[in-house]
This record gives C-alpha cells, sequence and structure tokens, in this order.
C-alpha cells in the first residue's frame, strides 16, 4: 500500500471527528511517541521497543492523513509542499532558525 492508498484506508476508521479532534489526536499521540522516548533517557532506562515506538508513529500518521483528507490534500501533495519548502530553505541557507517564512 502507497501513501494515498493508506490516506483512503484510513477513512474507514475515522468517526466524523472534526478538525478539531483530528489536530487534538495528532497532538496527543506525538506526545505519547515523546514520552516514550524520555523515558528511555531515564536512569535507569525504561527499555521501548521499536516496535512500541513504531506503533505510536503509526498513530501520528493515521491523524495526520486523515487531517490531510478534511483539507482536500493527499500525502503526495503534503510531501511534495514540503520538499520545496525544505529545499528552499537548503538553498537560502536557512534551515535553522525561527519562522515560517524564512
Amino acid at each position: 500500500m502507497d501513501i494515498n492508498g493508506y490516506q483512503e484506508w484510513t477513512k474507514k476508521f475515522d468517526l466524523e471527528r472534526d478538525v478539531r479532534m483530528l489536530s487534538l489526536g495528532l497532538c496527543g499521540e506525538a506526545g505519547e511517541f515523546a514520552d516514550k522516548v524520555k523515558k528511555t533517557h531515564r536512569i535507569p532506562p525504561l527499555i521501548v521497543s521499536p516496535e512500541e515506538l513504531a506503533a505510536e508513529l503509526g498513530d501520528v500518521l493515521w491523524y495526520l492523513c486523515r487531517l490531510a483528507s478534511t483539507y482536500g490534500y493527499t500525502m503526495t501533495q503534503i510531501m511534495a509542499f514540503n520538499v520545496t519548502k525544505l529545499e528552499s530553505r537548503a538553498a537560502r541557507g536557512v534551515l535553522h532558525g525561527e519562522g515560517d517564512n524564512r
């Protein structure tokens, strides 16, 4: 399955969530991923398997796909926008810094 096929497949599990709920879900799942990574840096560290991290990233991906769909974009389009933005920043030497308009 490619990314756009996965995006289409995610509709099957979207229970009429709105942008607000999808946005909060994305933040929550990203937070769960970050929390697992954080716990691996404790003393003593918690052992978190790569599969556990992958499962959390999968949840992040689901929400990201649903949000892209909500706004009428395919994931391929989202990736293309991001590539264009980052290539432009790299060409202008502004990969580091602050703000969207650099």
